[in-house]
């Protein structure tokens, strides 16, 4: 049961090995982001990270942060958003 339940809350494209590629990286891409790290001339660093909820949250591997001052954050559309908290 507990296999089954984490089945069915992945995506279908991770239920599916048969979809094409450009198939699951159309449905993933939306939920991707670009983090970047602003520094005294400019982007200092760049990573990625991933949305996790509708309410703005924002994974990404602590590396990509370090102990940036000023982020923000470009979602797969282009809108950038400042990085509050």
């Amino acid at each position: 049961l507990l296999c089954l339940a984490a089945l069915l809350a992945l995506p279908v494209w991770a239920a599916d090995p048969l979809l094409p590629v450009e198939t699951v990286a159309a449905q993933a891409r939306p939920a991707l982001v670009k983090v970047m790290q602003a520094g005294r001339d400019g982007l200092d660093g760049l990573g990625a990270g991933f949305v996790v909820s509708a309410d703005g949250l924002i994974a990404t591997n602590l590396h990509v942060i370090g102990e940036a001052r000023g982020l923000e954050v470009e979602m797969a559309n282009g809108e950038k958003l400042e990085v509050v908290e």
